[in-house]
Formats: structure tokens, C-alpha cells, sequence
């Protein structure tokens, strides 16, 4: 098993090469869609300025801390892209999926062998930078910034693994035909991760922690640092995210089974 995580591992990082220099050797289209990546990540800072400049903010909440929530979003979303889990509805539909499956079924070096997205890896950077950005005007320890990064990775993981399944999900019952409630789905969890989930109420912060779990990944980990989130509590979600991770891994692994070459 390890071996061939070695070997998946190895793949993926000649493929991010590859992808970096079949993107890059356009340049002027690369420093194009570079500036869009980087303005597009960018854009959670300009929404929660605005909300701070013209009201009394979020309660609770102080600006920094909701920067913190946009900089793990971007690290997150970034992630998400750059394992090209996006292009998991088309790939499923036209046959590009077939490539990607070799007995036994390991949907860990499925999303390995993907080929990166390494544009995303902006995204990703910028996130980090937000996020390092907020933590210095909060005066975080290195002690606290670590635990914040162990528990933001854990959620990752668990956000990552759901929506694989999610994906295979819909395809088994479907067959690609509802990609916009995925996408919708996605679009509406990537904006709420963005702000601290108590302020959605109690129905929807049990969604987003959950039914679509992208509170995991951000609110969680910043919201213990911040003493809003007891270490009972947070015991209980790391439980519930370790138990996610492996139920989604084997319902991934078994849903695998039922796909049916498009003959793309």
C-alpha cells in the first residue's frame, strides 16, 4: 500500500512539472490567467473590507479573524482545484475517467494521478498569505498558527474525501446529469466557509459542519484558537472527521465499482 503511495506520489509531482512548463510556456497567457487566479483570490479580502467599512461588522468577530476565515477558503478551495477534483463531473461523462482506473480501486492514488491543476497552487498561496497576514496582526504564537494548520489539513482531507464521494454519488444516480447541483452545491459552501458559521444559525451551521462540510476545514480550527470553540467539542469533530474520512474512503472505493465506461 505504501509502496504504491510512493509510487502515485512520484507520478503526481512529474506531472505538476509537466503542467507548470505547458503552462508557462505561453508566458504572456500565463501571467494573464496568473493576474486572474491571484485577483479572483483576492476578492473574500475586498468583500469583508466592505463589510467592515460600512457596518458594525460581524458579531463576535473581529476583522482579522474573518480575514483568517478567507485565507483557509482560498487554501482550501485552492486544494480542491489543484487536485482537479472539479473535473471529476466531465471526465465520468465522456471516458476520461477510465485512465484513472487501475485494479484494486485506491481512490487516494486516483486523485494522485490526476493531472494537477498548478495554476490553483496561486490560489493556495495567497490563501497562505491572507492567513499569515491576519495571524501576525493577531499576534498568534507559532503554537497556535500549527494547530490552527494540523486542524485546517484534517478538515481538508475530510472536505476532499466527501466530495469524491459526492461526485461518485451523483454520477452511480445520475449519470452526470446534475452537474449544476453540484456546482451550485460547491459554489454556495466555498462562500459560506468565508465567515464564521455561527452567524447562518443553527440549521445551517449543522449543514456546512455536516452535509457539506467546509466548516471543518476553516471555521473549526480558527474558531478553537480564538476560544470560541471548546476543546470537548473540537475532540468530537476530529472524531467525526477521522470516522468521515475512512467511510467516505471505502463508500469512494465501492462506488468506483459501479462505473461504467462513456467510451470517450
Amino acid at each position: 500500500m505504501l509502496s504504491k503511495i510512493k509510487r502515485y506520489i512520484k507520478i503526481h509531482i512529474n506531472s505538476l512539472k509537466y503542467d507548470w512548463l505547458a503552462f508557462t510556456v505561453y508566458r504572456t497567457q500565463a501571467v494573464i490567467w496568473g493576474l486572474v487566479i491571484l485577483l479572483s483570490s483576492i476578492s473574500g479580502v475586498v468583500t469583508i473590507s466592505v463589510i467592515y467599512n460600512i457596518s458594525n461588522g460581524i458579531n463576535g468577530w473581529n476583522y482579522y479573524q474573518v480575514l483568517m476565515l478567507v485565507g483557509l477558503t482560498n487554501m482550501m478551495a485552492g486544494m480542491f482545484h489543484y487536485f482537479g477534483l472539479d473535473g471529476i463531473p466531465n471526465k465520468l461523462r465522456n471516458g476520461g475517467f477510465d485512465q484513472m482506473l487501475v485494479k484494486p480501486y485506491n481512490p487516494i492514488g486516483m486523485l494522485l494521478l490526476f493531472r494537477p491543476q498548478s495554476p490553483n497552487i496561486i490560489t493556495i498561496l495567497t490563501g497562505f498569505g491572507i492567513f499569515a497576514t491576519s495571524a501576525y496582526f493577531l499576534n498568534l504564537g507559532v503554537i497556535n498558527i500549527l494547530v490552527i494548520l494540523l486542524l485546517f489539513f484534517i478538515g481538508v482531507a475530510t472536505f476532499i474525501m466527501f466530495m469524491l464521494t459526492l461526485y461518485l454519488v451523483f454520477y452511480v444516480l445520475t449519470k452526470g446529469k446534475s452537474q449544476w447541483l453540484r456546482t451550485l452545491s460547491l459554489y454556495i459552501g466555498g462562500t459560506a466557509s468565508s465567515y464564521p458559521l455561527n452567524i447562518f444559525g443553527t440549521t445551517l451551521m449543522i449543514l456546512f459542519t455536516i452535509v457539506l462540510p467546509v466548516g471543518l476545514a476553516t471555521y473549526y480550527p480558527a474558531g478553537f484558537v480564538f476560544g470560541k470553540i471548546s476543546l470537548e467539542t473540537l475532540l468530537l469533530l476530529i472524531i467525526f472527521e477521522i470516522i468521515s474520512i475512512v467511510v467516505y474512503y471505502k463508500l469512494s472505493k465501492w462506488l468506483l465499482t459501479k462505473y461504467t465506461s462513456a467510451g470517450g
